[in-house]
């Protein structure tokens, strides 16, 4: 069912850190690593799964790879705002 998994990687506890901005991805892996307590290798997979699991969304037009940077338009906690209004 999932809990083990909840149980070891307390992932609210990330949620409501991650307000829409954009963040560089060597600074996400360092902040998901610091709160809960794992290595950089699991911190990355944790942000690959909120990522695939849709608990933050991402702009997808934004230049990751060119930039190594990720914006963080909405997640669990926080909606991002743009001209039309809410995502």
């Amino acid at each position: 069912d999932g809990s083990e998994f909840y149980d070891k990687y307390p992932l609210d506890k990330i949620l409501w850190k991650l307000k829409p901005d954009v963040y560089p991805i060597v600074g996400l892996r360092a902040m998901i690593s610091s709160i809960i307590g794992v290595d950089a290798q699991e911190a990355m997979m944790l942000l690959q799964a909120m990522i695939g699991l849709k608990m933050i969304k991402i702009d997808l037009s934004y230049p990751i790879l060119e930039t190594g940077l990720i914006k963080i338009i909405s997640n669990g906690h926080y909606i991002g705002l743009n001209a039309n209004g809410y995502y």
